[in-house]
């Protein structure tokens, strides 16, 4: 009994620790996305490129898994531009399953948790892929340098900032699917001594 209020008092503690960068990532989020033009034909191009990667790598595994990921990465994408005010609140809504089923495993929530690795997908598409495919595809049709003014430096710096705001959202993925249980036999077997 004692121990699983310690668990839980753990996990409270946890989500507490992380309940400021989840504020935030949100409001980066909420802030940044309504802020790029969805342009049709760039979007299109990136999207084929994703499905087509997505059914490349289930040949390759022969698992339908990355190719139903990559169209629902690329679903969820559109329907960030579709309703751009309400992007908080989603991902904060799939953020609470989460959070739910991390302090109390259920069949309920259990299985929204799939949504938050598309989501993360989604945000990378959305973010470092298609705003950077915009501004390269705006260039060419145009002829007006989209990056004039910054350098190489500057938005890898961005890309990689926009590639880790994903990085809280796998997290909740990890705690809410509980697979930090399996961290734990594999750091008894790399602890010294236990080889022989």
């Amino acid at each position: 009994m004692h121990r699983q209020i310690f668990h839980l008092l753990l996990k409270v503690l946890v989500l507490y620790l992380m309940y400021p960068l989840y504020v935030i990532m949100l409001t980066i989020i909420q802030i940044n996305i309504p802020m790029i033009y969805f342009v049709r034909e760039p979007f299109f191009h990136v999207s084929v490129l994703v499905i087509v990667l997505g059914s490349a790598i289930s040949l390759k595994l022969r698992s339908k898994t990355p190719m139903i990921w990559s169209m629902f990465c690329v679903a969820f994408s559109g329907m960030f531009f579709l309703h751009k005010n309400y992007i908080g609140a989603l991902i904060a809504f799939f953020l609470i399953t989460g959070t739910i089923n991390f302090i109390y495993r259920n069949k309920f929530t259990k299985p929204l948790l799939v949504f938050l690795p598309i989501i993360s997908g989604s945000l990378l598409l959305v973010c470092p892929v298609y705003s950077k495919y915009l501004g390269v595809w705006g260039s060419f049709v145009t002829g007006l340098n989209a990056f004039e003014g910054t350098t190489i430096q500057e938005l890898v710096i961005r890309a990689l900032f926009q590639t880790a705001i994903v990085i809280p959202i796998m997290a909740m993925y990890f705690l809410g699917n509980h697979s930090y249980v399996g961290l734990h036999s594999i750091v008894q077997c790399l602890r010294p001594g236990r080889a022989n």
